[in-house]
């Protein structure tokens, strides 16, 4: 059953559906080859009971809390409804693989055509899916864990030596890939695929939601660029590094802004709604002095335990001889004044290989590439994660990214 039952549909319009623990946010937009038009943008609050630590724990909760933000989105709107979105996937569980793809070409002067490399992608799932399995064993300790390929992303390719933006059409004999793969447990993708069906839409992507705003930034895939990519959301705390435009990895930890609400709950005796709007009051300056100093007080319970789980993610990341000294956060829980300057006060040199203090900033919309939104609809910096999820329905069509779905 549609949720649009009675209005045409249009190829080129699409949604982007962020599922987060706090809040459903979904973007209506129209897309051409290079541009992301938002049109028209939904948000809803999430129930208690919907999602924690970024999973689905209800998929009927959320189901209608996705119907509402959809019908937000469109209210405006009068043009064919989509029946596609990009979604994305956050929570500890949801783990990248880059595999190197070395491949000598028979023909060099032939052109590289879209068939040779998927041939040459389809070599590199084995090894990619026994990376992930031995992951999700580490992490679960069942010998069988039932996890599935969501997507897979070029994230870098050489053609002999020289590196290239999307090798199709290009001709050597020498071919790189780098390609990154995201892999989540059976049942976390099955809910996110339930939950579209259940509202009449079909997922053309399913993302890790760090990859995504990685992959987004403008710059973001220049030689030239790096930074450590830290989104903080209701449950989860999203970390990516890019280093050389090149996504090194992305990992995640159950712990956002939903654990200072419960912290401000408890101190002040107060339901849990209440002290979500107290947090949010205090973001944004506008909280009586007297209430701000108490959820201050609550906040900084907890802040260096945020802190150090960001010291532990940075830990798990393989082979990096030199972190980016550059932090870009986002996410509605960023918003804290303490999240920044715990970051810009924690000892992050003492431990792992900075060559100094990362310096901090916000991004925002105007740092992700390819958007226009003439209307201002997504002026805030917890709109990052869905306007990355927009941005990458733009690489669908050039091969970069792979559909999955098998189980593992």
């Amino acid at each position: 059953m549609f949720f649009f039952k009675s209005k045409k549909r249009e190829r080129n319009v699409y949604f982007a559906l962020d599922i987060g623990t706090e809040f459903v946010k979904s973007i209506l937009y129209r897309k051409t080859d290079s541009i992301v038009e938002v049109i028209g943008v939904g948000k809803v609050k999430q129930r208690i009971n919907g999602v924690k630590g970024g999973q689905i724990t209800n998929i009927r909760s959320v189901v209608e809390s996705v119907r509402s933000s959809l019908s937000i989105a469109t209210n405006k709107y009068n043009g064919d409804i989509p029946i596609h979105c990009v979604t994305g996937l956050a929570g500890e569980m949801v783990k990248g693989v880059l595999v190197n793809a070395n491949y000598d070409r028979e023909k060099a002067d032939e052109k590289i055509s879209i068939d040779e490399l998927k041939k040459v992608y389809e070599k590199i799932k084995k090894p990619s899916e026994e990376e992930a399995i031995k992951t999700f064993q580490e992490y679960t300790a069942l010998e069988k864990p039932q996890i599935r390929l969501i997507s897979s992303s070029l994230v870098e390719s050489f053609i002999d030596g020289f590196r290239v933006d999307n090798p199709s059409d290009f001709s050597g004999k020498s071919m790189k890939l780098n390609i990154y793969s995201t892999y989540a447990p059976s049942v976390q993708v099955g809910a996110i695929e339930s939950v579209c069906k259940q509202v009449g839409l079909s997922p053309l992507l399913i993302a890790a939601q760090p990859f995504t705003v990685a992959r987004s930034v403008v710059g973001g895939r220049n030689e030239d660029f790096e930074a450590i990519i830290i989104d903080v959301g209701g449950g989860t705390t999203d970390v990516a590094v890019v280093k050389g435009g090149c996504l090194i990895d992305t990992h995640m930890f159950s712990f956002g802004g939903r654990v200072f609400t419960k912290r401000i709950a408890m101190d002040m005796n107060l339901n849990y709604e209440r002290a979500e709007q107290m947090k949010i009051d205090y973001s944004k300056g506008v909280l009586d002095r007297g209430y701000s100093n108490i959820v201050k007080k609550s906040i900084l319970k907890d802040i260096s335990i945020w802190a150090h789980g960001i010291r532990l993610a940075l830990e798990e990341f393989k082979d990096v001889e030199l972190f980016p000294a550059n932090i870009l956060l986002c996410g509605g829980g960023s918003q804290l004044p303490e999240i920044r300057e715990i970051l810009i006060q924690y000892p992050f040199i003492d431990y792992l290989p900075f060559n100094r203090s990362p310096k901090v900033v916000f991004l925002n919309q105007e740092n992700i590439d390819g958007i226009v939104d003439n209307m201002n609809l997504c002026n805030g910096i917890d709109m990052i994660t869905p306007l990355s999820l927009a941005r990458m329905s733009l690489d669908i069509d050039k091969f970069e990214l792979l559909k999955g779905g098998k189980d593992a």
